[in-house]
């Protein structure tokens, strides 16, 4: 059998742990903000909502760091959640400030 095929079986019966969800969206919000950066002629516009976005990054991943049975935790009711949980909240005016500074 080729080896690929175990690969696929193992991603299929992978259970999504808290710790794969912050990375994912971690992931997301760098290269967004990549974008935004890259496409941007005046910089200077958004420098505070990626100063942010970058900010609220690093502040998961110290947790993360700080708590390091939160990467094997699964998604459920517990800390590790709701720590994910607020930050996706704490997005939310972030994302408005950007729509808002973008279409002035």
């Amino acid at each position: 059998m080729d080896s690929s095929f175990f690969i696929v079986v193992i991603y299929k019966n992978m259970n999504y742990s808290v710790g794969y969800i912050k990375d994912l969206l971690a992931c997301l919000v760098f290269i967004i903000v990549f974008i935004i950066t890259y496409n941007t002629a005046d910089i200077q516009k958004f420098r505070i909502i990626i100063l942010w976005a970058l900010l609220l990054c690093i502040s998961i991943d110290g947790v993360f760091t700080c708590n390091p049975e939160y990467h094997n935790t699964i998604l459920g009711n517990n800390n590790a959640t709701y720590s994910i949980i607020a930050v996706i909240f704490a997005y939310i005016p972030i994302l408005y400030m950007y729509f808002n500074t973008l279409f002035k």
